[in-house]
């Protein structure tokens, strides 16, 4: 009789460290899920600043007929962006 309730007694200790890992599991899959929202919510908003951002760009550009265009062309497009100046293509 002494070993069955050992052995109802390690059963329930081991239930007990069952329940509270299934409960650490669960807690850290919540915080994972909560973290991955907000680095999602974060993506979509930098995204949509960079797309208002860019369509800024485009309504305070000065359109102007340029002359050099061959030197203009050899200008890398980074530098073409320094100086703001867009080939119609980039437009």
């Amino acid at each position: 009789m002494a070993k069955k309730s050992k052995d109802a007694a390690s059963w329930a200790k081991k239930k007990v460290k069952e329940a509270a890992a299934a409960k650490v599991k669960a807690l850290a899959k919540e915080l994972r899920e909560k973290l991955h929202e907000d680095l999602h919510r974060m993506r979509e908003s930098k995204k949509a600043n960079a797309r208002r951002k860019q369509e800024n760009e485009k309504q305070n550009m000065v359109v102007q007929k340029i002359k050099n265009i061959r030197a203009i062309r050899k200008m890398s497009p980074k530098q073409r962006r320094r100086a703001r100046i867009f080939m119609q293509h980039e437009l």
